[in-house]
C-alpha cells in the first residue's frame, strides 16, 4: 500500500512539473522590416523600451531594453552584405574569433558567438537570422557600471543568461507569398 501511494504521489510530481508548474513569461516584441524578435522576459514591467536615437549608446542600434541593473540594445545588421564574409555568417563569426572572451555560444537553438567589445565596454552576442544571408542581429549587454569587471559580471548573470536563453527570432519574409 505504501508502495502504491509513493507511486501515485511520483508520478502527480511529475505532471505537476512537466504541465503546469513552468514559469510564466512574459513577451516583449520587437520589429524592423521584415524581423521580428521575441524576448521573452520574467517580468515586462522590469523594462522600459526604446527607439529614440537619443537612447541609443551607437549609431547602429535599433532598439534600447533599459532594466533595472543592464540594459541590452538590438541591432539588425547588413554585415554579411559586407564582401569580406561573402554572405557567410560563419565568415563573420571567424572575423570576430580573435576578439577577448570569445566564444561560440548556442540561445534557443541559434548557434551564434559572443565577445568583449573593449571600444564600448560591453558583451556582444551575434546571432544570425534564420534563411536570411545579408542580416545578423547583433545584441550588445551594457552594465550600468563602465568597466570590464562590470561587462562581464553583467553578460554572465543568471538573469541576463536567461533572457538570451528565451530569445525567439522570426524572418517574416518566409511567411510571405
Amino acid at each position: 500500500m505504501k508502495n502504491k501511494v509513493k507511486y501515485i504521489i511520483m508520478i502527480m510530481a511529475f505532471l505537476t512539473i512537466t504541465t503546469g508548474c513552468s514559469e510564466k513569461r512574459e513577451k516583449i516584441t520587437i520589429k524592423k522590416d521584415n524581423y521580428e524578435i521575441i524576448v521573452q522576459v520574467k517580468n515586462k514591467k522590469d523594462f522600459k523600451i526604446s527607439q529614440e536615437l537619443k537612447d541609443f549608446k551607437s549609431s547602429r542600434e535599433d532598439y534600447f531594453l533599459f532594466g533595472k541593473d543592464y540594459n541590452i540594445s538590438i541591432d539588425f545588421s547588413n554585415e554579411l552584405a559586407n564582401p569580406n564574409y561573402k554572405k557567410d555568417f560563419k565568415n563573420l563569426q571567424k572575423h570576430y574569433s580573435k576578439e577577448k572572451d570569445f566564444k561560440e555560444v548556442s540561445f534557443n537553438k541559434i548557434k551564434g558567438f559572443q565577445f568583449y567589445n573593449e571600444g564600448y565596454l560591453r558583451y556582444d552576442v551575434y546571432l544570425p537570422i534564420p534563411n536570411d544571408n545579408i542580416n545578423n542581429m547583433t545584441i550588445a549587454i551594457y552594465p550600468l557600471e563602465i568597466s570590464e569587471k562590470a561587462a562581464k559580471t553583467t553578460y554572465y548573470s543568471k538573469e541576463v543568461q536567461d533572457i538570451l536563453k528565451n530569445i525567439i527570432i522570426k524572418n517574416n519574409t518566409l511567411n510571405k507569398k
